[in-house]
């Protein structure tokens, strides 16, 4: 048992590094489809470890009707479709889209193909998130709907929770945090009672995005067009760091030169303390927000760990785990940066490990294996970095092949 304990840790940690080193090589299969007809406001993907057991897509004839089954016989294990992740889109034609990515070991690429279609918000969808066992969605038509992972049925909505609309909201357990509108106040709401348990008062203007920590209670909050400054005068700030338990101001945390613009996209990153902020300089900071806790007077400046210089681009979207750092800015261009110890003692960076093309990107969202991000076209690119490599044929293949 000791050894076969051993031994499948040494088989763990091989397989980390081997998908590391596809990250830091570009090693990737890529796989694009058309998820909406109009612009893809946001995407949300759960492997299957964490999503529940979706139904099985049906095959359609080319008039969209269901096919019969012809074949008498059971499909071998083979030709067996496997779910390897569960994406969830959103978008500007009113719908909530509910994907599955499958693959089988008869084919070399993956089927996506689409479980349920949530119709319920009657104008433009903007933020959406989920814990694999619901959906909570909001928009222009002020309302949250939660809705069933399972079957896609509303299960309860709220209505009134922000004027002209919900840019942002986030989800934990049974709260939601929400912003958007012309109120200029986050909000916390409790998803079984619909009522609203807090408001972050003091913005000094619309807050367009925001990004929570609930374990250490923590919700950073950013408002449209401010200039920044980070001391903490509540006159002048750009992005608020709220105390969720209070719902009071610790720290101003900003980016001191420029401004974060309007765009409905991934421009904060909290992970643990670790926060990432993009701007419309191409600009991409981090700041380490244990030194909060040595904020005592009003003349304390939080200044950033690092930058990545992403060029003069607005950065349209990021996403970062503990190794590395992948940002997309106007030029429709991916770039993957080390995040590290020693990368992030660095003052300033300007070149990635690795670059991609990705035409109009926006919202991406990542795990160990896979990169996803939605388009203004409508479409949604799977880069997926955990596929089989054949080593007898990796010199003549630009991609690798899923697992």
């Amino acid at each position: 048992m000791r050894d076969a304990g051993l031994q499948g840790r040494r088989d763990l940690f091989q397989r980390k590094t081997r998908l590391e080193e596809r990250w830091r090589r570009g090693q990737h299969q890529k796989t694009s489809f058309q998820a909406h007809p109009h612009a893809v406001n946001g995407v949300k993907f759960l492997s299957t470890d964490h999503a529940p057991q979706l139904p099985a897509p049906v095959a359609k004839d080319k008039r969209g009707r269901a096919k019969k089954d012809q074949t008498k016989g059971a499909a071998s294990d083979d030709a067996k479709p496997t779910s390897s992740m569960v994406l969830i889109t959103w978008s500007d034609d009113h719908k909530i889209k509910i994907w599955q990515s499958y693959a089988t070991t008869s084919s070399a690429s993956p089927s996506i193909e689409c479980s349920l279609e949530l119709s319920g918000h009657n104008s433009l969808v903007f933020t959406a998130d989920s814990d694999g066992e619901i959906i909570v969605s909001g928009g222009i038509d002020e309302r949250l709907i939660i809705w069933s992972m399972r079957d896609g049925q509303a299960l309860d909505e709220i209505s009134g929770v922000h004027s002209r609309g919900i840019e942002k909201l986030q989800l934990h357990q049974h709260q939601v945090v929400t912003c958007g509108g012309n109120d200029a106040t986050p909000k916390l709401w409790d998803i079984q009672t619909k009522q609203c348990t807090g408001s972050f008062l003091g913005h000094k203007g619309r807050v367009f995005t925001l990004a929570a920590n609930f374990d250490d209670h923590l919700l950073v909050t950013a408002v449209l067009g401010m200039i920044p400054s980070l001391y903490l005068n509540p006159l002048y700030f750009c992005q608020k760091l709220m105390d969720m338990r209070t719902h009071e101001c610790i720290l101003l945390v900003t980016n001191q030169s420029s401004k974060l613009d309007y765009n409905m996209n991934e421009v904060l990153r909290l992970d643990g303390r670790l926060l990432a902020t993009g701007d419309s300089a191409g600009d991409v900071k981090m700041w380490d927000l244990r030194q909060v806790s040595q904020a005592g007077q009003e003349d304390f400046w939080l200044n950033p760990l690092t930058t990545y210089s992403h060029g003069d681009n607005n950065i349209c979207g990021l996403w970062s785990d503990a190794s590395k750092l992948v940002t997309v800015g106007s030029e429709n261009v991916l770039k993957f940066w080390e995040l590290s110890k020693t990368s992030l003692s660095q003052p300033t960076h300007s070149k990635p490990f690795f670059e991609l093309p990705a035409a109009s990107a926006r919202s991406l969202q990542g795990d160990e294996r896979a990169l996803v991000y939605g388009a203004r076209d409508g479409s949604v690119t799977i880069l997926d970095f955990g596929g089989f490599v054949d080593e007898r044929k990796k010199k003549s293949r630009k991609e690798c092949v899923l697992q």
